[in-house]
């Protein structure tokens, strides 16, 4: 047990900066953008927006809980759903620092193929979004997302559009400058990391549990550890 929690917690402490930087993003993203602007950018499912999705989530470096806060912000923000999917795709697929490990340990062959599967996958995926989604569909789950986050804000004496009701056409400049902004940013990280705590602290257990009591013999049979020529 004790081994199980060691390594559990070993994971998490190594994890930990991708965590408080993805929910970091989340939290700007919600109080720093306004809906418009966010609908603006990533509104449509369009090449350009896709392609400025994954972007932004190869540069977020983020993990996937963190990934996945931040994609839902930019969903509540008005993001059509297949960009905010190629930013979750992008933001594990796509990582930079990923990238130059596989390169140094692997070689650039692997960072080839890393980043080719990466865009098949984020290619199959917008082609599965726009012949399969039901008409409406995302506008039913952005609703429901408005409302849990309006739940969130009253329960945690939240109001993230205040800012955006102040001044509306405030330069991003003005508004990084406010203190009462970055109280917001605060209220935003830890309402996002409260809603995900319990998948993160399963998850982490879970990938103890496999490192303690699965044989690295097993792992050694269900995976290629040599050349097969």
């Amino acid at each position: 047990l004790w081994q199980i929690l060691y390594h559990a917690a070993a994971m998490l402490w190594a994890t930990l900066w991708a965590l408080v930087l993805g929910f970091s993003l989340s939290a700007c993203v919600q109080v720093f953008f306004r809906k418009e602007q966010i609908t603006k950018q990533l509104g449509r499912a369009g090449l350009r927006e896709m392609a400025l999705a994954t972007f932004l989530g190869a540069a977020s470096s983020s993990c996937s809980y963190a990934a996945t806060a931040t994609a839902k912000t930019f969903f509540k923000k008005g993001a059509a759903l297949a960009p905010v999917l190629a930013f979750m795709f992008a933001s594990t697929n796509l990582v930079f620092e990923l990238g130059f490990l596989l390169w140094l340990l692997l070689g650039w062959h692997f960072v080839l193929a890393e980043v080719i599967g990466a865009f098949i996958l984020i290619g199959v995926m917008w082609l599965l979004v726009k012949t399969t989604l039901p008409r409406g569909l995302d506008e039913i789950a952005r609703a429901q997302a408005d409302g849990e986050m309006e739940s969130g804000c009253h329960c945690h004496g939240m109001e993230m559009g205040s800012t955006d009701e102040e001044a509306p056409d405030e330069p991003l400049a003005k508004k990084i400058q406010r203190r009462k902004n970055w109280t917001r940013v605060a209220d935003a990280f830890f309402m996002d990391a409260a809603m995900l705590w319990k998948e993160i602290v399963i998850g982490f257990l879970i990938a103890g549990i496999l490192m303690v009591l699965v044989p690295e013999s097993w792992w050694g049979k269900l995976f290629i550890t040599h050349e097969t020529g």
